[in-house]
């Protein structure tokens, strides 16, 4: 199936992305801003993502759920775009109307801890705007095998767009309250941007109305629509109550350390987004045709391959820890979130794991009966974090998450087994553990190298060769075996 060669394009655009994150994060925000002002742009992004979560009133998951049903003319296709974005629209006045509701509420929450979110609060209109209709036409065109440039846009543009306007803020060309503005207004053009692209690949026509779709269709939706809004609210405050919560409870500047120490972790995870991207026209139609084989073949393949990937990227970061924090501008400030790190860090791999459960039951006639589970895990994450974060900190948060992550795909692991009779793990999973344990306790009883450059240089290269020769040598993932082949031979055949 060659899910590796397939992927490769896309995570390389994800992982030059991470880069220019990591050089944003982990250099240029430290060095330009206060911890309470980065602190400020983590909580902006992570309550504009919670409300547009919310507010899609599920469009992404109904567009990746129906387009199967409305590819098979360009009229159908285009009434089934044009429906999406009426919802897309009705999400934001919804959303608009209930945040003016709660604007003094907020007020009243964070004005003691985080009195610099007051004054930027209505920003989030513009930027969880935005976040709905980006995510609504990136699933459309997506599910119709083009995921190079909505990788582009969301991992390179939106990153690269933080570089150039901090940089203009280090220069003293913009106010802070003009880098906010500038975020927000180059926020609302990127989906403006792929909805040009999509109109130049013919992939959204506008020749169809919305009355091409039928009553059944629309009840069938809505009743989908309501299912996923329903589990995406639990979904939204799972994945960013920690910045919330910590916002109010510690302050901004517990925020922002919390901030520099989840975006070190989270580029473990870059192959999960990857895969999933190359993955789902697959699970979408194996569902629909109840192909079971496919979908095991796919879910172990994912899960070996994520796992195998992550775990390389987790040795490279958590072996070279104290290095990186020393790389920070003010790093012993930011070093505090070192465990943060790991905690994070085993949260993600165990999410990679595990496999793409949850494209595979989001997609299948199984969601309704998986959205019970996911609010009483959901319910369960939220209490975590409101205990753990006033009693420890920023440590509290990453506890939380590693918690909140290991029950949510055990359950779906568990259900995936009973109801569908399959599972992602085979014995090469077992392999891949024990080859993890062994690297890790090879280059941890190796010293420091003097110099930090040469320390993380040193070490990554002992890291990829010892568990890359591992896995290589005892053929632990198909997909990796093939690709590495391919390289070489391509490398021998041009010398």
């Amino acid at each position: 199936m060659g899910i590796v060669r397939r992927s490769g394009y896309t995570a390389l655009l994800s992982y030059i992305g991470f880069f220019i994150g990591y050089g944003n994060m982990l250099w240029l925000f430290p060095y330009a801003f206060r911890p309470e002002e980065i602190g400020l742009i983590r909580l902006l992004l992570a309550v504009a993502a919670l409300f547009a979560t919310l507010f899609s009133l599920g469009g992404s998951q109904v567009a990746i759920k129906f387009f199967p049903y409305f590819s098979n003319t360009i009229q159908r296709r285009s009434a089934f775009f044009k429906f999406l974005c009426g919802l897309a629209l009705a999400g934001v006045i919804i959303f608009t109307a209930v945040f003016a509701g709660l604007h003094n509420s907020i007020i009243g929450i964070y004005s003691r801890k985080s009195p610099l979110l007051i004054a930027y609060l209505w920003y989030l209109l513009p930027l969880t705007a935005s976040l709905i209709f980006y995510g609504i036409i990136e699933a459309f065109v997506v599910v119709q095998s083009y995921p190079l440039i909505p990788t582009l846009l969301r991992e390179i543009y939106t990153r690269a767009l933080f570089t150039i306007v901090s940089l203009a803020f280090l220069a003293a060309l913009i106010s802070f309250s003009g880098f906010v503005g500038l975020v927000c207004f180059l926020y609302c053009i990127a989906p403006i941007l792929l909805l040009f692209y999509a109109r130049t690949k013919e992939l959204v026509p506008f020749t169809g109305t919305v009355r091409d779709i039928n009553r059944k269709e629309i009840r069938e939706i809505s009743q989908f629509g309501t299912f996923v809004f329903l589990g995406n609210a639990g979904a939204a405050l799972l994945a960013n109550i920690d910045s919330v919560v910590l916002s109010a409870y510690s302050g901004l500047a517990s925020t922002g350390i919390y901030g520099i120490a989840l975006f070190i972790a989270v580029i473990i995870e870059v192959p999960k987004r990857s895969l999933s991207q190359v993955l789902i026209p697959l699970v979408v139609q194996a569902n629909k045709d109840h192909d079971v084989k496919i979908l095991d073949v796919v879910y172990k393949k994912s899960s070996i391959n994520q796992f195998l990937i992550g775990t390389v990227i987790f040795l490279v970061v958590w072996l070279n820890i104290d290095s990186i924090f020393s790389l920070i501008p003010h790093g012993d400030i930011y070093r505090e979130g070192k465990w943060v790190v790991f905690l994070i860090s085993l949260a993600k791999l165990f999410d990679m794991l595990t496999g793409i459960n949850a494209e595979i039951i989001g997609t299948s006639r199984y969601y309704k009966k998986d959205l019970l589970f996911f609010w009483i895990i959901s319910l369960v994450g939220i209490c975590l974090n409101f205990y753990l974060i006033p009693l420890y900190g920023i440590i509290g948060a990453a506890l939380a998450v590693l918690a909140s992550t290991v029950l949510y795909n055990t359950t779906r692991f568990i259900f995936i087994a009973i109801v569908m009779k399959i599972q992602p793990f085979t014995k090469n999973t077992f392999i891949a553990v024990i080859c993890t344990l062994l690297t890790y306790g090879v280059l941890s009883m190796i010293p420091p190298f003097q110099g930090v450059m040469i320390n993380i240089s040193l070490r990554t290269v002992f890291i990829v060769s010892i568990f890359g020769g591992l896995i290589l040598g005892l053929h632990v993932s198909e997909d990796i075996s093939q690709t590495f082949h391919k390289i070489v031979v391509r490398f021998y055949s041009h010398g």
